[in-house]
């Protein structure tokens, strides 16, 4: 069994990155290596990453307002190129 990584801010904004990048189709699921679009929910985890940048807004590092900054810029482009 793989060691789980360290619990921080940074590593869950990324793991729900990743889920956003899966629901446009970007990125296979892990249990099925497949690539599946579920557009809504993409536009949706993008939308909860914005909410919790601006929940944690002068709590962030700025490596954590640097990724978010940059994470949601990438998402956003995405989500608009798929028309959600």
């Amino acid at each position: 069994m793989s060691a789980l990584p360290e619990a921080t801010f940074l590593a869950f904004c990324s793991g729900m990155a990743t889920q956003a990048l899966m629901q446009l189709g970007e990125v296979p699921f892990p249990d099925s290596g497949e690539r599946r679009e579920n557009l809504p929910y993409a536009r949706y985890t993008t939308d909860v990453l914005k909410i919790l940048r601006a929940k944690a807004e002068g709590n962030l590092s700025d490596e954590e307002r640097s990724y978010l900054d940059a994470a949601i810029e990438d998402l956003e482009t995405r989500c608009a190129q798929k028309g959600v």
